[in-house]
């Protein structure tokens, strides 16, 4: 597991859009929403973006967000569908 960068949005996207993996708005993540591209911001310490590889390749991403008082809020937590149920998502 390792930090996402944003050179790998294509790769995120193709993650993230997926039926299952709406967002809080019921629409698919986008590098045009500037909600989505605040946690790819290197001043948003608040912010985590994680992906699981497998030889390399990009399987699942987290992408999360630090609460004020505490606890953390998951945004967005998926795996290639081709990859599903091989335990990627429990390591993320």
């Amino acid at each position: 597991m390792r930090e996402l960068s944003i050179h790998e949005l294509d790769d995120i996207f193709e993650i993230l859009r997926q039926d299952g993996v709406r967002g809080y708005n019921g629409q698919f993540a986008s590098s045009e929403s500037t909600w989505f591209m605040h946690f790819f911001d290197s001043k948003e310490t608040s912010c985590f973006t994680f992906g699981w590889y497998e030889e390399e390749r990009l399987v699942g991403v987290l992408i999360a967000e630090s609460l004020t008082d505490n606890g953390c809020m998951i945004w967005y937590i998926a795996v290639r569908p081709e990859d599903q149920g091989k335990g990627y998502g429990t390591k993320l």
